[in-house]
């Protein structure tokens, strides 16, 4: 079904249910839509709840909406987002959003769409039990707060909390260093030229270096040893060598086993003191190099300009 169909059937539901809201139940009829009909639903009744007096049962049953379309989002067979080829990661806007799809037809529109503007993204999808582990690790490894579902078509933004996500308190993330050094990658390695590009790429660089130097990162060590350990790229020299880093142990386990090694959780400064090699950043994903230069200049930025 083209875009234009489901935006038109989409109307359609949305007409006759919200009608129908205005003077009975319509539980009923909210199960038998999509995810895309209950949207427009849902955005149809906010359009009378702003022009026209409304009846406590009509706001009653929209509030219903609001908590059933979640409901229905954490069922659907299959949940579709965005990886960005940059950062072979989620792609995460500036307001902390992913952007997720119900349909897959909806997301292909979108990534086309997209494409004319220079984003190269990639199409991927979790099943019903996957979604909520989903939006937890998006949640907590790099701070996604929220997404937009159906960017195309009739869409939404839905807070990741009401979907019964929390703080992961037992575990260790620096979700704040995660979250700058995605939107710096997507902005710098973005093909689009804009007017404002090389201040707001800056902004993000300022972001990324304070987030840097106010948190800590995970150091893989030797079993007893005092020597981290050493990436090194497949059939290349010495040179190519890397001390891993990760912001948190999903990443960490992307490139090792955990229990393989000691592991130490060391501030920029530390990190300065200890780095032979160049360090990269979560090497599984973003694998975000950093020289012994730029290690410096990090750290010196920072404390000259950027400290508060």
């Amino acid at each position: 079904m083209t875009i234009e169909k489901i935006i038109e059937k989409n109307k359609k539901t949305a007409e006759k249910i919200s009608t129908k809201m205005m003077t009975s139940p319509v539980e009923k009829d909210l199960e038998k839509i999509s995810v895309q009909e209950l949207i427009a639903v849902i955005q149809k009744a906010v359009e009378i709840k702003n022009n026209v007096s409304v009846e406590q049962s009509f706001i009653n049953q929209f509030e219903f909406c609001q908590k059933y379309l979640v409901e229905k989002v954490s069922k659907l067979e299959k949940f579709y987002y965005f990886i960005d080829k940059i950062t072979s990661c989620p792609y995460l806007s500036d307001d902390d959003d992913l952007y997720c799809f119900s349909q897959k037809e909806i997301a292909e529109y979108a990534q086309d769409y997209y494409l004319q503007q220079l984003r190269n993204w990639e199409i991927k999808s979790v099943k019903t039990d996957e979604i909520v582990n989903f939006l937890s690790d998006c949640y907590n490894c790099f701070g996604a707060k929220s997404f937009i579902i159906d960017n195309g078509a009739n869409y939404i933004r839905l807070e990741i909390e009401k979907f019964g996500v929390q703080e992961d308190k037992e575990n260790f993330y620096n979700a704040k260093y995660f979250n700058t050094l995605l939107k710096l990658d997507e902005e710098i390695y973005w093909r689009a030229m804009y007017p404002e590009k090389v201040l707001i790429s800056r902004q993000k660089e300022n972001n990324m270096i304070i987030a840097f130097n106010e948190s800590k990162l995970f150091v893989p060590y030797k079993k007893d040893s005092q020597e981290c350990e050493i990436f090194t790229k497949k059939n290349s020299s010495a040179e190519d060598s890397y001390i891993p880093v990760f912001t948190d142990m999903k990443e960490f386990s992307k490139t090792y086993n955990k229990d393989d090694y000691d592991i130490k959780t060391l501030k920029s400064t530390e990190l300065k003191e200890i780095a032979k090699f160049p360090l990269v950043v979560n090497p599984g994903s973003v694998c975000f190099g950093v020289s012994l230069k730029m290690l410096s200049q990090l750290v010196m930025i920072y404390e000259t300009e950027l400290k508060k």
